[in-house]
């Protein structure tokens, strides 16, 4: 018969498509071949208005991968939704001291009716009034200059922000700090030249002053002299007023870069192509004035001293964790530098700090910091200037917590929290703390 006839790897050969037939259709019947869309969850991005009455972070678009914004009333409770009628995400949200202005970015081409550039823009909305524009960087390049990122005074008349292809559209490599200004002629815009060739990216949001007459920014300055090429970011501070307090003594750029290295001289900074548009000082350097040797980033800039994030180990001595540390540079004297997390051993990173510079509350991986913090989580620290003395506000916490932000006074904190076990109330992951009140999940 036929099937006599057949060699043995021929039965082989059939048992394996059954078996790969089986399997097959197997795996069809298990498939849900209409799986719900699984949208990422948005980053919230908190923001407290500076008096503390206001609060604004991203929330999810029901049924959408869109993000919305959630302004919250403290006082009253009662919130608004904004951009949930428009057709894209709008995110990133800063408030001003009074929390009657708002800033944020939105990919949405209706937020205003000329809106044709296909990137993502910054817009100042106005709460109370109900009245919204859109800031552009000068002459921004279509499907190029797309702006994020921003940045309020407290005063709301001063927005600094993200983007690309500014002043330089040809190159990725012109992302610059671009400063929009409401003044008694109308809105003006300049870019903040972050290697005084526009060449530099810049790394994060800037930050005002809280009277807003400087500005901080993280920027990687890899042209700004052809003699040096720093492989990090580095802090720079910026004038926005002639009349500014300044970092008395401060030495020029070049020649705290150039310490040690023997190449560069002093009239190369004094070159018209090398000058700089704006008087411009490095932050974060060590206290002889020699460059430090990571990144250093997030910075706050107050009225008297700067706080910021740095992986670089050589700003203090005995600098040996590994891992980034808060540090604080005063703007007074001798620009002393000093480290805010001294026993961490992990990263300590996203701080915020109340305008006198008192409280300090930052987000950390660190397991040394408190007693009983075993949950290998990240977490939030409140840290008192004035004792010295360190709280953990998500301790015990079952998920990371992060991305703080703090009122003027200090007395409120928002952050995001995965935990489950924080408080009892439902709600969603923005959680509000207030000095002396239970710990508040918010919807």
């Amino acid at each position: 018969m036929f099937v006599r006839r057949q060699p043995l790897w021929f039965w082989f050969w059939l048992g394996w498509c059954a078996l790969g037939l089986s399997l097959a259709v197997r795996s069809w019947r298990a498939t849900d071949l209409n799986p719900p869309p699984v949208h990422p969850l948005p980053e919230c991005s908190p923001c407290l208005s500076g008096n503390g009455r206001r609060l604004a972070y991203e929330v999810p678009r029901p049924d959408s991968p869109f993000t919305d914004l959630c302004v919250v009333d403290l006082a009253s409770g009662r919130s608004k939704i904004l951009g949930r009628e428009h057709n894209e995400s709008s995110q990133q949200p800063s408030l001003d001291e009074s929390g009657r202005k708002l800033a944020f970015a939105s990919f949405a081409s209706d937020w205003v009716s000329d809106d044709s550039n296909s990137v993502s823009d910054v817009f100042l909305y106005d709460l109370d009034g109900d009245q919204v524009e859109r800031l552009l960087p000068p002459e921004p390049t279509p499907g190029v200059s797309s702006s994020y990122r921003p940045s309020l005074s407290r005063d709301g008349k001063q927005v600094a922000f993200l983007s690309y292809g500014v002043p330089d559209s040809g190159t990725i490599r012109g992302r610059n700090v671009c400063l929009w200004t409401r003044t008694d002629k109308g809105p003006q815009v300049k870019v903040v030249p972050d290697t005084f060739r526009g060449r530099g990216p810049v790394l994060g949001p800037a930050s005002f002053s809280p009277a807003g007459d400087r500005l901080a920014f993280s920027a990687f300055t890899y042209d700004m002299l052809p003699q040096l090429r720093p492989i990090h970011y580095d802090l720079y501070l910026v004038r926005l007023r002639p009349q500014a307090p300044w970092p008395p003594a401060e030495p020029s750029i070049p020649e705290r870069m150039a310490q040690g290295l023997g190449q560069v001289t002093k009239w190369a900074w004094d070159s018209p192509r090398l000058r700089p548009m704006w008087p411009v000082a490095l932050l974060s350097h060590q206290p002889d004035g020699g460059p430090a040797n990571a990144n250093s980033l997030e910075a706050v800039l107050l009225d008297k001293e700067c706080i910021f994030t740095s992986l670089a180990d050589n700003l203090v001595v005995d600098d040996h964790n590994d891992c980034h540390d808060l540090f604080v540079r005063s703007l007074t004297g001798q620009g002393k530098i000093e480290r805010l997390t001294p026993a961490g051993n992990d990263s300590s990173f996203e701080p915020a700090a109340s305008r006198d510079g008192r409280w300090v509350v930052f987000t950390s991986y660190a397991t040394n910091l408190v007693a009983g913090d075993g949950n290998e989580n990240s977490d939030l620290f409140l840290l008192d200037r004035h004792s010295q003395r360190l709280t953990c506000l998500t301790l015990g916490g079952d998920g990371p917590s992060h991305s703080p932000c703090m009122s003027g006074d200090g007395s409120r904190i928002a952050f995001v929290s995965e935990a489950t076990n924080l408080t009892a109330q439902p709600g969603g992951r923005v959680y509000l703390w207030t000095r002396g009140q239970p710990l508040r999940r918010l919807p």
